[in-house]
């Protein structure tokens, strides 16, 4: 009894010990509960508490890794969730599906960044040919991106729901809701019918979620520097990513990289169309090529009171006059 009583108090020690150096992760399941719209019950407490305990090292060295090793996108991503007030986990989403690379591409077909089904990005304003992948353009998939997840938001009515939704789809969830006999996380995490790799999908969000309450994390999630620094430049029919790279000084495969959405190495013939190249290079650009008409990243034109509407209701905005549409840009 003696000797039970010492390894109590000496794990005692060591928790409190833990608990009282800076930077290490500290659980607080109501805010979890509560960003994911999760019923606060003791089932659901167990839930998120358990996945909590299940972080590891590997797993907050791998959070670490994707923020740092594409941290254009990362400061893209964060920047667009703090300029209309979105829950940060929509960065965590990114995270989880493609660790923030714009050229993977799953066995499904879907692909870029968000993972996008070719129809679903298409349907939320996309294009998506023989010429051009915009489901690997950093911005404008992170519009449309947003604009499916409020969809899906919209449907479900809770975030975590839209959120499986988004890994299995619509469909599916809600066979497997209706399955269970409950929306229930708790419920729904042990259900047969709900896809083990949403399971994994949704724990691995949460897990992210907690991560980013480290202190360290969110050091790393201020982004001091700005390391978009890209510039979206308009330019004729046919024009090619390498005559480009040549005119501004930088390799074909660096500009291949800041343009994955351009299939074949070449523009659109079918009118004008758009390259990212660094921002440091454009006034060379400019003086090679002649003054064309550069435009910067932002959301598409969409009609008032649809999408971006309901957004911010959704994120219930401090002034939802701050969403008009031209006011929601990606080029911070």
């Amino acid at each position: 009894m003696k000797a039970i009583k010492f390894i109590l108090l000496a794990l005692l020690l060591v928790g409190e010990a833990f608990a009282s150096q800076p930077g290490l992760m500290r659980a607080n399941h109501d805010y979890i509960l509560n960003q994911f719209g999760i019923e606060n019950n003791e089932s659901s407490k167990n839930v998120v508490a358990g996945i909590f305990r299940a972080i590891n090292a590997s797993d907050r060295k791998q959070f670490k890794h994707i923020v740092t090793s594409q941290s254009h996108n990362a400061y893209l991503v964060k920047s667009e969730v703090d300029n209309i007030e979105a829950p940060e986990f929509l960065l965590y989403l990114a995270m989880v599906e493609s660790h923030l690379k714009n050229t993977v591409t799953s066995g499904a077909s879907a692909g870029g960044m968000w993972q996008l089904m070719p129809a679903t990005a298409k349907n939320f304003g996309l294009r998506v040919d023989s010429a051009v992948d915009e489901r690997r353009d950093p911005a404008a998939s992170t519009d449309a991106a947003f604009s499916y997840i409020l969809h899906l938001k919209q449907n479900f009515g809770k975030w975590y729901l839209a959120l499986m939704a988004y890994n299995c789809g619509d469909q599916k969830l809600k066979n497997a809701i209706a399955a269970t006999g409950s929306d229930d996380l708790d419920r729904l995490l042990k259900s047969p019918a709900l896809p083990n790799e949403t399971k994994n999908f949704i724990k691995r969000i949460i897990k992210y979620a907690y991560i980013a309450q480290n202190e360290n994390m969110r050091k790393i999630l201020l982004f001091e520097s700005e390391p978009w620094g890209l510039k979206r430049i308009a330019v004729a029919p046919g024009t090619k990513l390498s005559a480009v790279a040549k005119q501004i000084g930088i390799s074909p495969s660096q500009m291949q990289d800041y343009n994955a959405h351009i299939k074949n190495g070449i523009s659109p013939l079918n009118g004008k169309y758009f390259f990212y190249i660094p921002q440091s290079k454009y006034a060379e650009f400019v003086v090679n090529q002649g003054a064309f008409q550069a435009y910067e990243p932002r959301l598409k034109q969409r009609k008032p009171g649809r999408m971006l509407a309901g957004l911010a209701n959704e994120l219930s905005l401090k002034d939802k006059n701050e969403i008009a549409l031209n006011n929601i840009k990606f080029n911070k």
